[in-house]
């Protein structure tokens, strides 16, 4: 520089000074744009930040963020971060809620379905009970219905049990047939009106100035007989057989009386037969000819009796005798007239 002229000097000199502040024009401009990179930069991760949060990058908060780097000035920023710090915490809370919410889902579903498998279960052991429960009936039925085809083919039958007997039993079963069959048929006389202990009528047959026997006391003579024989084991008198003559229906009784009498011969007759093993419907069937009782078909009433002499009334004008001492008044009344 020392060989140079003075306005050489001067201009190499004015070329330095533009060379140097061309220089640290340039720093500065580098300096300058190297902190707009590193505000950008600060912003874009202050948002990263913020999104991190789940906070929702709108241009408005990326406004303030660069804003705030730009001035520096950060508590502006307080307020978006507190906003995001809240709204995570409220997405946890929502996610915490959901998450258990799904879990209840889960649970109730689980429930339902033990539920279902429960009572799936449940009919499958009660239809499996029914089944068993009606193959057991059924079996038991079976078994019943066995057993009693067996115990029906075990019992003798009427006709066995007789051809067991010894001949003194056989006799005494034929004479308890003969007293029932007289029961039966002096029901049927008393209950249709054909007769009773002590009943006439105007066709009552007189013999030698008695009253010959009509159905009833016919019946009555051979049941006296049978009742005579079973309590003496023997034969009977005349003092015996009016003694058990006495013991059913007597002239004097009324209706009720000789009913329930010739009720207590059947009944001493029936435990009579049920002591040899037999019944009375049974007796048909082994041969013995027995009456069937009476069943009339309307209420009982005795026919009026109607006497000769009396032109076709009924003594008394009552169509019915209802009164014993008016019978036997009668009947003296007619053995007299025959005695003349």
């Amino acid at each position: 520089m020392n060989g140079l002229t003075a306005r050489e000097r001067a201009f190499q000199e004015g070329l330095d000074m533009l060379q140097g502040a061309a220089q640290q024009g340039f720093k500065a401009y580098e300096q300058n744009q190297q902190a707009k990179r590193d505000r950008a930069l600060q912003a874009l991760n202050l948002q990263n930040q913020l999104a991190q949060t789940g906070m929702e990058i709108t241009p408005e908060v990326q406004q303030q963020v660069s804003q705030a780097v730009e001035s520096g000035e950060y508590g502006s920023l307080g307020g978006v971060f507190s906003q995001a710090r809240q709204g995570q915490m409220q997405r946890q809370r929502d996610l915490e809620a959901q998450k258990l919410q799904r879990e209840q889902d889960r649970l109730a579903q689980q429930q339902r379905e033990r539920e279902l498998d429960r009572q799936f279960r449940q009919q499958q052991l009660a239809q499996q009970q029914s089944q068993f429960e009606q193959r057991m009936g059924q079996q038991e039925a079976d078994r019943l219905a066995k057993q009693q085809l067996m115990q029906q083919q075990a019992m003798p039958t009427p006709q066995k049990k007789l051809a067991k007997l010894g001949a003194e039993a056989k006799s005494k079963v034929g004479s308890l047939a003969s007293g029932i069959d007289a029961i039966n048929k002096m029901e049927k006389s008393l209950l249709s009106g054909q007769g009773d202990a002590d009943y006439i009528t105007s066709d009552t047959p007189f013999i030698g100035g008695l009253i010959s026997d009509n159905p009833f006391t016919e019946n009555q003579r051979v049941l006296t007989e049978v009742v005579g024989r079973l309590q003496s084991g023997g034969a009977i008198n005349k003092d015996e057989e009016k003694r058990f003559a006495d013991m059913g229906p007597r002239p004097g009784d009324n209706m009720e009386t000789q009913k329930r009498k010739l009720e207590n011969q059947r009944r001493f007759l029936q435990n009579k037969l049920n002591a040899f093993g037999f019944q009375s419907g049974e007796l048909a069937d082994l041969g013995f000819e027995v009456s069937p009782r009476y069943n009339p078909s309307q209420q009982f009433a005795l026919n009026p009796v109607n006497v000769p002499g009396m032109d076709g009334q009924a003594v008394a004008g009552q169509g019915v005798f209802t009164r014993n001492e008016q019978r036997r008044q009668r009947i003296e009344e007619l053995r007299a007239k025959r005695g003349r």
